[in-house]
């Protein structure tokens, strides 16, 4: 007799939440399962999602009541060919769990570093634009920068110098085949001091604070970063042009993020849950660069070389559902720590010229810079159902994507330098020719020496 087909898919689907009194029939409705979610997975996280709900979902006892509530209805329209799993399964993986350690939140400053370590802002008086982008001696100066240290003896004004700025940026990222894209805001202050260090030297730090806001594209969720980051740089040249730059910088970042998942698989199972996590993330970067400043009369020309390195770790963490009672609550997941590095080499030139006005020197200046990544970690991120609660709990993984290896950045400005060593700029910079980004910036800065 032919058994009706609504009768055999509804008999599997009931199957999931029954006990199996032997390991292969376990197997067998494994296999079962995951080859109809696999119907309906386009990517490969969903792939890695559809495996540990087959896993843990069939096996008596190793999932929560609610995960396997979410389970049944989700499979059970799997076996019925309901084309809203597709939908669901977008929806319910955390394809913006890599993003934490993504390269474009790294440090949080990468633009900023270059520019600072290159001289990138423009220069007035003497040294190589470290740290706010002017390191000036006492005085004005008509014939452009003049990169003597010697010029002062070294005692009383000019020695000391204090600097500040306020940035804002917006970086954003198209949606990859693994990964949420996000559109992303931030602004931040840095306050430091330096000293000059006899000739030939300067060292100095600073602090800064960053706040950043990132929307997750379809409306997938958002995140708050709040960046406290600790600056030291040290800047050597003799008599020659030639001039060597340090710095490091370590810090911490605080994030509070919301993840949503919204599907309808029919009038009974409609899931509209957001998912609250918080977590800290450690931050260290540091850049070398060696450049040449050659002066002609009053246009300056700074050709660079420089190396970066930035490396952050992601803490793990827990999700908590905003209905944990509601359907779709058993998708809460548990986060791995997961760290994310980058180095890149830049090569680069700075061109300005100076303008004498009634109350000060004037420098426009404009920089052009391409990047090099020499090796990036971006690693895919282990992720476990908060639902699975058996003795041995499965770990699915959230896939990354490759980012570009290459890219430019163009930079435009103006420095002025004033009396009594009172200094400022102001400076636009953008990305170019890189691959689901767009990133500008914006940043305005003061020097007083002391």
């Amino acid at each position: 007799m032919h058994c009706p087909k609504r009768l055999t898919l509804s008999l599997i689907a009931g199957a999931l939440a029954m006990n199996f009194s032997m390991s292969s029939s376990v197997y067998a409705q494994n296999a079962q399962v995951q080859a109809a979610l696999n119907q309906f997975a386009d990517t490969a996280t969903q792939r890695e999602a559809a495996r540990a709900i087959a896993i843990v979902c069939p096996t008596s006892g190793r999932a929560s009541p609610r995960f396997q509530q979410d389970c049944n209805s989700l499979v059970g329209a799997a076996f019925a060919g309901n084309g809203a799993v597709r939908s669901a399964l977008a929806a319910l993986v955390a394809d913006q769990a890599p993003l934490a350690a993504n390269r474009a939140f790294l440090a949080g400053a990468g633009e900023i570093l270059s520019s600072r370590l290159s001289g990138g802002f423009g220069k007035i008086g003497g040294g190589p634009g470290l740290m706010g982008g002017l390191v000036g001696k006492s005085g004005l100066s008509t014939q452009g920068p003049g990169w003597n240290f010697a010029a002062d003896d070294g005692a009383g004004f000019g020695v000391w110098s204090l600097f500040g700025s306020v940035e804002s940026s917006q970086i954003d990222r198209d949606a990859s085949a693994d990964q949420d894209g996000f559109d992303s805001s931030a602004v931040g202050l840095l306050l430091g001091i330096d000293r000059r260090v006899g000739d030939n030297g300067v060292f100095g730090g600073a602090f800064r604070y960053r706040k950043t806001s990132a929307d997750y594209t379809g409306g997938s969720g958002e995140v708050d970063q709040r960046d406290l980051i600790g600056d030291v740089y040290l800047s050597l040249r003799g008599q020659s042009p030639w001039y060597f730059n340090a710095l490091g910088s370590v810090g911490t970042r605080k994030s509070d993020q919301t993840r949503r998942a919204n599907y309808a698989i029919n009038a009974n199972t409609v899931v509209a849950q957001s998912y609250f996590s918080d977590f800290d993330t450690s931050l260290f970067s540091g850049a070398l660069t060696l450049g040449y400043q050659a002066n002609f009369d009053a246009f300056n020309l700074d050709p660079y070389l420089q190396l970066e390195y930035a490396r952050q770790k992601v803490d793990g963490y827990d999700e908590r559902a905003s209905n944990t009672s509601g359907n779709g609550a058993g998708w809460a997941v548990q986060v791995a720590d997961v760290t994310g590095s980058t180095s890149s080499a830049s090569i680069g030139t700075n061109a300005s010229w100076a303008i004498s006005g009634s109350n000060g020197v004037y420098q426009p200046f404009i920089g052009l810079r391409w990047t090099q990544v020499i090796d990036s970690q971006e690693n895919s991120v282990g992720l476990r159902y908060l639902g699975d609660i058996g003795s041995t709990r499965e770990t699915f993984f959230a896939a990354t994507n490759k980012e570009d290896r290459n890219y430019g950045s163009l930079m435009l400005g103006l420095s002025a330098q004033f009396a009594d060593g009172v200094a400022g700029f102001i400076r636009m910079s953008r990305h170019f020719s890189e691959s689901r980004y767009s990133n500008t910036g914006a940043q305005l800065g003061f020097r007083i020496e002391l």
